[in-house]
């Protein structure tokens, strides 16, 4: 016994311990490198095949019938047949802007060749913001008379923008004139 009242238990060791049992070193061969490419492009061919089915069950797919290729020739066609008939009119127009207490006061002109005025047009312009599509401003335009189209936009930005006009017969679908500009806009009234 000891002297702190705790008992101590004999341990009996065994006379010869079993030495470990060696294992057999691993050797990676051909084989083990086929079956893991094998396995490997198995993997990826069934991941494929799965996205494939999910792809097909859950997309109809697009309009055979329009050709992105025959769409985008066919505009490029038509408006450059609108762009050659506009010179050929050789209209003419003169565009005046003006912003005074962000409010934009937008007065354009047309001309025929001969310098007549040109009436029952419907006129449309676009005030597109450079850098943000929410600010842009669709405008149609009044007739005044003489070939003048006005209108009067509020809560307009001094800056730069970007105008495009449209004109139209009045009872047509045709666009007779576009232009595109880029412009400054200056605050008189601030």
């Amino acid at each position: 016994m000891s002297c702190c009242g705790a008992f101590v238990m004999p341990v009996d060791l065994p006379e010869r311990v079993a030495p470990p049992v060696p294992r057999a070193e691993f050797r990676l061969t051909g084989w083990h490198v086929l079956a893991m490419l094998l396995t490997f492009f198995a993997i990826v061919a069934g991941v494929n095949g799965y996205m494939l089915r999910q792809a097909l069950t859950t997309m109809p797919g697009l309009d055979a019938g329009r050709n992105g290729y025959d769409v985008s020739q066919n505009f490029n066609r038509d408006e450059f047949a609108a762009a050659n008939a506009q010179v050929q009119r050789n209209w003419q127009s003169d565009a005046r802007l003006q912003l005074s207490g962000g409010v934009l006061t937008l007065a354009l002109t047309f001309r025929d060749r001969q310098g007549q005025a040109l009436n029952n047009l419907a006129v449309t312009a676009l005030l597109a913001h450079p850098a943000a599509r929410r600010l842009d401003r669709a405008i149609a335009l009044i007739p005044r008379g003489d070939g003048r189209y006005e209108a009067r936009v509020p809560q307009v930005d001094a800056g730069a923008w970007g105008l495009v006009i449209e004109a139209r017969a009045a009872d047509a679908e045709n666009r007779l004139f576009l232009s595109r500009h880029r412009v400054i806009l200056r605050d008189e009234g601030r």
